[in-house]
């Protein structure tokens, strides 16, 4: 960074600034230095988003692809310093890019650290894709766009797409890396697409700026737009120097931080001592270049040319303006519209625009086409996806003699939705051989579909869903398992495709039994199962080869949903990810299923004798195998319901209720664990694994209380009237009573044998409270219980202790109801994007919920601290309660730990409680105090754990992002 000649490199700069300067586009704020630093190019274009943000003043600014964090702090710094009344967005996944590497966890952190101590009153980071946060926002609002990452030009032109009905009439877009030429990166191609229809302007430093108006140049913009070629080259030049002195400032400081951490106080020698002034030359050179432009710029400021001139330019053009033809031609529609009300004029546009519409009828078509589209979307609750440009169709065998291309009716048809759900398929790329030749993975599917008198029309959805495929790497299996129809085989074998092969059987074997004949066929390095009757997305195998590439799993599920007989779409599973007890509860993970062939050798194949349920009874054996296993968050299987199907009806196949039965008897077994798989009475055909308890370990009950003397003496009765379990003992921690009818029942329970009342007379901390009783306690089971609570199962301690015990499982909830009702208080907690909160909360205790959620153990997030059971070992692995967290979310952080660990926390519905719900010191949200104390808490929350920040595994980011109760959007 150090020139030869120092004062001849300044002398060149003060002309360049000044010229810069005279066209309008430096101002104070370009000389601001960014408070945050983090690695990035976009330390170089710093001073022009400094100037950019006092020049519009935005009142809504977005960035996408966040990342780091150093350009969106950079505007929010802006914001702040000149008090703007703005509100600032950063969207992004925070899991990095496939072209980019992936985002370290501790970037987030920093970032988290940095945003929340300065900006988070005015900004927000939102942790989502940037399609899922666009419908946040209304249109024509967002002044100020940046996007950035490197991304393909598909992906990037539809972002920009996709966000442009939000820009106000005065926005401007920044686009980031426009000079970078790799084929992964598209913002420089569509940049220079944009840049030749729009008033833009570009910069060529820190890998290149675009900065674009799509509608109406900002007036502080317009003298940026109009530069000739000579002030565009001093305003480029001008911002290149002030931001390589920023660059400057960064590699100066890391420099200094890293030799301070390696020598410590030591001076440093040799090598590092010369990069050390290096850097401290230019450095200064730098500062030198920033006053003498600040002096520039007050000397600039005082003459007022410029300025004069550019308002004579502007008088100049008014003037001709007024007197051209088309403006005195207008003069009388404008004095009759300037006294016509706001009403009228809207009718006089729309009967404008019909005039228009008939003077160009060539255009008709396209526009019915158009408000056909719209009128179909208001329809559907929900983003609705870009149609697919080609239909299954195109890819199936002419048909045979008698045979008919017609859908049949009341059969599929693209597009219908049912419910407020729709699914259309998915626009194939522009690049998509590109991307995929860039795989470092490119692994073959084997895709086997076992066929018995399988219906015409549904073989060739199911067949041409598999020819449709974007990801070419595949081999379809077919085995007809003797089909009655000799018509099946016919059909299988008109498949003209070198990929497709026909297995045919000499005798009926089953469903297993035909799947295991595929599966020794199978040569590729995966095996995808497909039903006869089903339909695989387009993009479904093109998935699963990315999730291979990004996670390189054994085992690979997505979401799916369901065709109903009448050809609508229904029923949208947006699953968990990898959730062992809920499997045990039910087979969540279905369809699509996806197995790494070397794996299934070592496990196995189908079992003939649980038919029914034969792929519940491999997906169990193969997670025994591995805990390499990957969910793709996107509908990819479209599973078809037909009368007495399981689709339709779980009932509708007995045999099947008892296979899937067996099959956990038999998980069971192998697992060498104790237990009962029995029926859920309030949902026929489902059943539940009841846990033996190991031995009989002691459990201690912990129950912190305060002056709450007929509260707590409710809990323990309920306690020690109703519990089966006998080995326990009930801790209570009295945070300093002193009301005498306290002290009277606290002195009638330490006259219980197991029951015993420690003091703890400090400031109410719930988190150090309750590691005080962990420690005072002797069990090996520990059970946090709210005074506030009352027990009604009877076996609530041996159902609880059954899931603690199981080596993968964390922390136990149970379920609350509020008192006297059947409402739901607690059956699990979901991290929503507003923060932690309780699923289904005041909903029905007895209705199942979101599939089943209410009613079958799944694991969760956290559970809360009122009714909370881990084994010793893992709290204190885990660390205990924090107790920096004294009031709210010490219960979700020690869940969180817990899954850090590599642990699962879970809800047993069997288990109910009554929570009478912060009786002891009152709701979080009832004073300004407490809903303050409440939001630092849950900063701190995710400054922990920024891995969580918007984040739950065991929701789905289909999902509405903050509806405890599982909607769609």
């Amino acid at each position: 960074m150090t020139t030869s000649n120092p004062g001849e490199s300044s002398t060149q700069y003060g002309a360049l600034s000044s010229a810069a300067d005279q066209v309008g586009c430096l101002s104070a704020a370009s000389f601001w230095t960014p408070d945050y630093f983090a690695g990035s190019a976009w330390h170089e274009h710093a001073p022009f988003a400094f100037w950019l943000t006092a020049a519009i003043g935005p009142r809504v600014f977005v960035e996408l692809g966040e990342h780091p964090g150093f350009s969106y702090l950079v505007f929010c710094q802006a914001v702040q310093r000149l008090q703007l009344s703005a509100r600032c967005y950063a969207i992004d996944t925070w899991r990095g890019e496939a072209q980019a590497g992936l985002t370290n966890e501790a970037v987030l952190e920093a970032l988290l650290r940095s945003h929340v101590a300065r900006y988070e009153v005015f900004s927000r980071l939102i942790r989502a894709r940037s399609d899922e946060a666009r419908d946040g926002f209304e249109d024509g609002t967002i002044d100020l766009l940046h996007i950035d990452g490197h991304r393909g030009y598909e992906d990037v032109r539809a972002e920009y797409a996709n966000w442009l009905p939000k820009l106000s009439s005065r926005a401007v877009v920044l686009f980031h890396n426009t000079l970078i030429q790799r084929d992964d990166s598209g913002v420089g191609r569509l940049w220079r697409e944009l840049s030749e229809r729009h008033a833009a302007f570009g910069f060529e430093h820190g890998q290149g700026l675009g900065v674009l108006c799509p509608t109406n140049v900002p007036a502080p913009l317009q003298a940026l737009f109009d530069a000739d070629e000579p002030a565009r080259a001093a305003i480029r030049a001008a911002y290149a120097r002030l931001g390589a002195a920023v660059a400057a400032q960064f590699a100066f400081e890391k420099a200094e931080a890293a030799l301070l951490e390696h020598h410590g106080d030591a001076l440093p020698h040799g090598p590092e001592s010369d990069r050390i002034a290096e850097l401290e030359q230019a450095l200064s050179e730098a500062r030198a270049d920033f006053e003498g432009a600040r002096k520039r710029l007050a000397s600039a400021r005082a003459d007022h040319s410029m300025t004069q001139a550019s308002l004579a330019r502007m008088r100049n053009e008014l003037g001709a303006l007024q007197g051209s033809v088309m403006w005195r031609a207008f003069s009388v529609a404008r004095k009759v519209a300037s006294r016509v009300p706001p009403s009228t004029r809207a009718n006089l546009r729309r009967a404008a625009r019909m005039l228009w519409w008939a003077a160009t009828p060539h255009r008709i078509p396209a526009r019915l086409q158009f408000l056909r589209m719209r009128a179909a979307q208001r329809t559907v609750s929900g983003p609705v996806i870009a149609l697919g440009n080609r239909s299954y169709f195109e890819f199936l065998p002419t048909p045979g003699e008698g045979q008919s291309d017609a859908v049949p009716e009341g059969v599929y048809q693209i597009g219908q939705s049912s419910g407020g759900y729709v699914y259309v398929p998915k626009r194939r790329p522009d690049d998509i051989e590109r991307r995929i030749a860039a795989m470092t993975r490119r692994p073959t599917f084997s895709i086997v579909v076992p066929l018995y008198n399988t219906d015409d029309y549904l073989f060739r959805r199911m067949a041409g869903s598999v020819l449709a495929q974007w990801y070419p790497h595949w081999e379809l299996i077919l085995v007809d398992d003797k089909s009655p129809d000799a018509s099946v085989r016919e059909r299988a074998a008109r498949l003209d495709d070198p990929r497709v092969r026909l297995i045919a059987l000499d005798q009926n074997q089953g469903i297993s039994g035909a799947t295991n004949r595929g599966l020794e066929q199978a040569q590729g390095d995966y095996i995808v199962f497909l039903d006869h009757d089903d339909e695989l997305t387009d993009d479904c195998l093109y998935e699963l080869a990315q999730s291979i590439e990004a996670e390189d799993p054994d085992y690979v599920y997505s979401d799916e949903d369901k065709i109903m007989p009448d050809g609508r779409f229904a029923q949208p599973f947006y699953k968990p990810d990898w959730s062992p007890d809920t499997l045990m509860s039910t087979m969540f993970t279905c369809h699509v299923s996806c197995v790494r062939r070397s794996l299934l050798d070592r496990v196995g194949h189908l079992r003939s004798e649980f038919d029914g349920a034969q792929d519940w009874d491999f997906v169990l054996r193969v997670t025994e195998q591995t805990r390499r296993i990957a969910h793709v968050p996107k509908v990819l299987y479209h599973w078809r319901v037909i009368p007495q199907s399981v689709a339709s009806d779980l009932n509708a196949k007995p045999y099947a209720i008892d296979a899937a039965r067996r099959a956990r008897l038999d998980a069971l077994e192998r697992r060498g664990l104790i237990g009962e798989v029995e029926a859920v009475p309030t949902l026929p055909g489902y059943f539940r694994v009841k846990y033996d308890v190991q031995g009989t370990p002691l459990v201690s009950i912990i129950i912190p209380s305060k002056n709450n003397g007929d509260v707590l003496k409710r809990c323990v009765d309920s306690i020690l009237a109703r519990t089966s379990y006998p080995a326990f003992e009930v801790v209570v921690m009295d945070n300093g009573s002193s009301e005498r009818s306290t002290l009277a029942c606290l002195d009638a329970l330490r006259a219980i044998r197991n029951v015993r009342v420690i003091p703890h007379d400090f400031p109410f901390n719930y988190s150090e409270i309750n590691n005080v009783g962990a420690r005072e306690s002797k069990g090996e089971i520990l059970l946090f219980l709210n005074d506030d609570t009352e027990v009604i199962s009877g076996d609530w301690i041996e159902r609880l202790a059954g899931y603690a015990q199981l080596d993968h499982v964390g922390a136990v909830g149970a379920k609350l109801l509020y008192p006297g009702t059947r409402q739901i208080q607690h059956c699990g907690i979901l991290n929503l994007a507003d923060g932690p909160g309780h699923a289904m909360l005041r909903g029905d205790a007895d209705t199942p919920g979101y599939f089943d959620r209410n009613l079958l153990e799944y694991d969760w997030m956290a559970v809360t601290g009122a009714c909370l059971m881990v084994e010793r070992g893992k709290f204190e692995a885990a660390g205990g309660f924090d107790e920096s967290l004294p009031i709210a979310y010490n219960d979700v952080d020690l869940c969180f730990r817990l899954i850090e660990l590599g642990y699962f926390n879970v809800v047993s519905p069997a288990v109910e409680l009554y929570h009478y719900e912060s009786l002891s010191r009152g709701q979080d949200g009832e004073s300004e105090a407490k809903r303050r104390r409440l939001v630092q808490e849950r900063q701190r929350l995710y400054r922990k754990h920024p891995r969580f920040l918007m984040n739950d595994p065991f929701h789905n980011p289909n999902l509405a992002p903050n509806d405890v109760y599982f909607s769609l959007p």
